[in-house]
């Protein structure tokens, strides 16, 4: 008869000491006695937590420390918190001090350099003193002590958008604080945003202006039609470009702008044309060949066959390259720029390559100036012209006309 099988009782748990590792225990009794562990910890946990001193926000019911001033889910500001003592360290109410020294010492820096006009100096002391303030108590009338030297420095250095956004910083600043003075610092910021187009606003409002004729679009400075102020280049793009003939001014107006008529406006006129004249002459004289200069084909040769040593280099004029590559010729590197090189004198126009590498020449080709082209002022030429062609299209025009 087989002996009937006797059942093997399960191995009684062992429990979790803190003397053997998990690692050396079966990995059921492991699993086991690490969920154990996780929720002793966490019961242990939670009867140490203390939430009597706890303070619920009123906005948001969100349970708040003593020590916060602030709601860190709603942002409002609890007063009762802030009636609440903070306990401070040695450690951090020293740091507290010699923050504070620091802080002092750098705004009486600022103002010692504002009375003796050494504003750069000023700045410079004034920025190191509002970045200590964030961490300082009573910040915001910290902020707004220093905040007022800064703006006065800027305004001094003449850097008068700066100084705009402090006025505006510190009207922010003041409105819970003092009213007037907040409408003060508002009322000044105006007042030097309006005064950075002073320069431009201050035109003479009994001149005579009329709509711009014939090339005056493109040459002339262009005024707004209401304001009478001159615009900027960036107003008439479109304008010059001929895309549209209609701006738009800070005033609000908006409409075909105006020329000026006055001497100097017929002079600028007047010098443009010879300006553009000139530009002309030479382009037609990089235009033809110039059979004393360096020709473009033997650049191409020498680049090709000889780039590794430099050839094509000095034969340019181009001495300080040509000794690059003859320095390294014992590497593959220059006879692959000099492949690159050959590839992009081949691809230049004429006139491209004969105001690089041929300009003295070009330059005696041209006919002498005229007396009264070289008494002209040229400091009232506002040539702007913007052609529909790009400058090297109309090179290659000339070259192509030229080419044998």
């Amino acid at each position: 008869m087989t002996e009937p099988i006797q059942e093997q009782s399960p191995e009684p748990e062992k429990p979790l000491t803190d003397g053997e590792p998990f690692a050396s225990m079966p990995i059921d009794f492991a699993v086991d006695a690490a969920v154990d562990a996780a929720a002793a910890a966490s019961l242990a946990h939670e009867q140490s937590f203390d939430t009597t001193d706890l303070r619920p926000c009123p906005d948001c019911e969100t349970l708040l420390e003593p020590w916060q001033l602030s709601c860190h889910n709603c942002g409002r500001l609890c007063a009762e918190n802030a009636e609440a003592p903070v306990s401070v360290g040695e450690d951090e109410a020293y740091n507290t001090v010699e923050l504070s020294q620091s802080y002092q010492d750098w705004l009486d820096r600022g103002h010692a350099a504002l009375e003796s006009e050494n504003y750069g100096e000023a700045q410079n002391c004034f920025l190191e003193a509002l970045a200590r303030t964030k961490a300082l108590p009573n910040q915001v009338m910290r902020e707004i002590e220093v905040r007022k030297g800064l703006a006065k420095a800027l305004e001094k250095l003449d850097k008068r958008g700066e100084a705009t956004e402090q006025y505006m910083l510190l009207s922010q600043l003041n409105k819970d604080v003092v009213a007037e003075q907040s409408d003060e610092f508002a009322k000044r910021a105006r007042q030097l945003s309006l005064s950075t187009m002073d320069i431009l606003s201050s035109v003479d409002r009994h001149a005579s202006f009329r709509p711009p004729v014939g090339s005056e679009l493109k040459l002339a400075p262009l005024y707004c039609g209401q304001c009478k102020r001159i615009l900027l280049e960036s107003e008439v793009y479109h304008v010059r470009k001929g895309i549209s003939l209609r701006v738009r001014c800070f005033c609000g107006a908006e409409g075909v702008p105006l020329v000026r008529s006055d001497a100097k406006h017929l002079r600028a006129l007047k010098t443009a044309s010879a300006v553009r004249e000139r530009k002309s002459l030479l382009i037609q004289a990089a235009s033809d060949q110039l059979p004393e200069g360096r020709r473009k084909q033997t650049a191409v040769i020498l680049a090709a066959v000889l780039g590794g040593v430099g050839a094509h280099k000095f034969y340019l004029g181009e001495k300080v390259p040509g000794m690059i590559y003859l320095a390294t010729c014992w590497s593959l590197i220059p006879i692959v720029m000099g492949w690159f090189d050959a590839i992009n004198y081949s691809q230049m126009s004429r006139v491209t390559f004969n105001l690089m590498y041929n300009i003295e020449l070009v330059l005696m080709r041209l006919p002498a100036e005229k007396e009264e082209d070289l008494k002209s002022d040229r400091s009232d030429v506002f040539s702007m012209e913007i052609t529909a062609s790009e400058p090297e299209d109309f090179v290659d025009q000339f070259s192509k006309e030229s080419q044998t």
